[in-house]
């Protein structure tokens, strides 16, 4: 069933175009579809958590540890994710890559928090990560 909605009706629901998500909005990056970066009056904003779509041009290729996160949930809708995790060595203080694990399409993984990580895909890969907001310094808990 197709229906148009009116004026009052939208103001409960924001639909949104997957491009525009990837392009970014503002002073948001690119591929963050809701979290505490959009402003308090945009449906998208929420303090809980963050939702990032994804592909290979807006993926993490830098180590991190989201330690301030907790765990992520990963999703994979096409082509192939490749996550690379490592350590902290003890005496040079580099993160050491020691296990490579490919996420597939259809695939998910969850991934600990803390846990050092970085992030390569296939041309074709994208998918969505959700995870908890950080806890941001502000003016009200500084």
């Amino acid at each position: 069933m197709t229906s148009v909605a009116n004026a009052q009706e939208t103001d409960n629901f924001l639909l949104l175009d997957l491009d525009n998500v990837r392009r970014g909005s503002g002073n948001v990056k690119p591929g963050w579809a809701m979290g505490d970066f959009y402003p308090l009056d945009d449906l998208r904003y929420t303090k809980e958590f963050e939702i990032k779509e994804w592909d290979v041009s807006t993926i993490q290729t830098l180590w991190r540890n989201h330690a301030d996160v907790n765990s992520e949930y990963i999703a994979v809708y096409c082509g192939v994710l490749t996550v690379i995790f490592g350590y902290v060595d003890s005496k040079s203080g580099e993160i050491i890559p020691n296990c490579t694990i490919n996420v597939g399409k259809c695939q998910r993984i969850v991934i600990k928090t803390g846990v050092w990580r970085k992030f390569c895909g296939s041309d074709d890969v994208q998918g969505i990560s959700i995870r908890k907001s950080p806890e941001r310094l502000t003016h009200e808990n500084t």
